[in-house]
């Protein structure tokens, strides 16, 4: 799958998108296409309402380069429009995230909740040493609306708790 979507960002002129919902794999996406993409990579990851761009951008890159923007959306107006003048005027590749489409940006790929795919996580990372309750994983996707960051964030709370009162089951 990879492979496939570095080959869509060629064939799209080095330009795309990745969005979805929150926690559902967005940045985890980004990372993995990253190691795919032809060039050297630039990457900027943008948390808590940054709307500037790091001061020691100057978005001068050669049109080998592929400039990575993890969390575009947050970005003002000002910084999308240097953005795009930059891109414009040295041609290097641009792929971000973004909760929503981004007007004139192809989609690359749209990422989406998944009960299969987190109960599969699960069991991966868990390699069934654990007892899980079904119902009680089937809540916690239902109660973060399959935020991955935020039940996984729940699972921890909640086996550090069992951990103290030495529980071998996880929940």
């Amino acid at each position: 799958m990879l492979s496939l979507l570095a080959e869509r960002f060629e064939q799209n002129g080095r330009v795309g998108q990745i969005i979805g919902p929150h926690g559902t794999g967005k940045s985890t996406l980004l990372e993995a296409l990253s190691q795919q993409l032809k060039g050297p990579v630039i990457k900027i990851v943008l948390r808590d309402r940054q709307r500037r761009l790091p001061p020691d951008f100057t978005g001068d890159h050669d049109k080998n380069c592929v400039v990575i923007i993890d969390g575009y959306e947050q970005f003002s107006v000002y910084s999308r429009l240097w953005l795009w003048w930059k891109r414009r005027q040295f041609g290097f590749g641009f792929l971000i995230t973004a909760h929503r489409p981004i007007f004139g940006w192809p989609v690359l790929y749209e990422t989406a909740p998944n009960r299969e795919t987190y109960k599969r996580i699960l069991q991966t990372l868990l390699k069934n040493e654990v007892e899980m309750d079904s119902q009680m994983l089937d809540s916690l996707f239902t109660k973060h609306q399959g935020n991955l960051r935020e039940i996984f964030l729940e699972l921890y709370d909640q086996w550090e708790e069992n951990s103290s009162r030495k529980d071998a089951t996880l929940l």
